[in-house]
């Protein structure tokens, strides 16, 4: 038997993976293009990247429970 509520929080869990691993490749608008870059925003790239990967982590990871939920259910 069946349960909606337990497949709609399924599908919520699907839902907030998925927009979380997007989320995770959105690039940051930079201003100056031309100018080169300084090792402070060199440290903020790669501190994003680190973030990046773990946000696609937490997507992916979303992703698979709601998908494994909602066959268990």
């Amino acid at each position: 038997m069946h349960s909606i509520p337990l497949q709609a929080l399924a599908g919520f869990f699907v839902i907030i993976g998925l927009v979380l691993f997007l989320v995770a490749f959105k690039q940051p608008s930079s201003a100056g293009g031309s100018t080169p870059a300084k090792k402070k925003e060199l440290r903020e790239q790669s501190e994003r990247r680190t973030e990046s990967g773990k946000l696609r982590l937490a997507g992916l990871l979303f992703f698979v429970f709601g998908v494994v939920m909602f066959f268990l259910v």
